[in-house]
């Protein structure tokens, strides 16, 4: 070979090692690393209607929900208010605050332990106190569908409208939880919440459409029932709940 040719290689061979990095640490050397995702998701929503006219009504209602999901534990809390008014009256007023904290046994199992506490000006149970503890399993577990069921044991503290004692006792619950990732933008959650006492059973499921707007903006639209097997006389045994909010959201599930 000439020399003029092996010249001409080695420098070509040397301009290629200056500009190539030797291996994909160097390429990197200097960016700063991934975001981590946050254990933390949090929601707030907001609906809020207002006539006037002939009779004066306006109606707000608010949900937040705050969670953290660790690798083992997970601790999710969640509240909802709900009032409305008619010419300066109060018609309906309703609170609830339920805590749940997960522990993780496997891959698909899991044990929950749950504290909720509801309250209805208007509703055939004013007050209601549960502590449940039980069992959990992701059932169904795909790129767009998720379904969670869990049973438990617990106790209650309810208390009548229009009567100033309590009723304590024991309880046993079902319940559970699907998931629909529609699309990018859309998904569609049921969720199902049951209390089994000697003297009355609670049925709570609640139906949401939550569609995102932009980035971290959405709408919700939700209905809810909320169903007592014994209220006093004069009470429905069925109350019903039509939202339409517009939230916020961080974190990502």
């Amino acid at each position: 070979m000439h020399l003029r040719n092996v010249c001409l290689i080695g420098l070509v061979s040397a301009c290629v090692t200056a500009i190539a990095p030797a291996s994909a640490e160097e390429i990197f050397q200097g960016l700063p690393p991934p975001a981590t995702p946050t254990p933390w998701i949090g929601e707030l929503s907001l609906g809020y209607v207002q006539t006037r006219g002939n009779s004066d009504t306006s109606t707000l209602n608010v949900k937040a929900g705050l969670e953290y999901r660790g690798e083992i534990w997970s601790n999710a809390v969640s509240a909802f208010l709900l009032r409305g008014s008619q010419d300066s009256t109060t018609t309906d007023e309703r609170y609830s605050l339920a805590n749940k904290l997960n522990y993780r046994l496997g891959r698909r199992s899991y044990l929950f332990g749950n504290a909720a506490y509801d309250n209805d000006r208007f509703g055939g149970v004013a007050e209601r106190y549960a502590l449940t503890t039980g069992y959990g399993r992701h059932v169904l577990v795909t790129a767009n569908h998720a379904l969670d069921v869990e049973i438990g044991v617990g106790a209650n503290r309810t208390r009548a409208q229009d009567e100033p004692d309590f009723d304590f006792r024991s309880i046993y619950t079902v319940g559970g939880k699907y998931l629909w990732k529609i699309t990018e933008t859309s998904q569609f959650s049921q969720t199902l919440r049951t209390e089994i006492a000697s003297n009355n059973t609670y049925i709570n499921p609640i139906s949401e459409l939550k569609l995102t707007i932009v980035g971290s903006l959405y709408t919700v639209i939700a209905y809810e029932f909320r169903y007592n097997t014994k209220v006093p006389d004069g009470t429905r045994h069925l109350d019903q709940i039509a939202t339409v909010n517009l939230g916020y959201g961080f974190g990502k599930k």
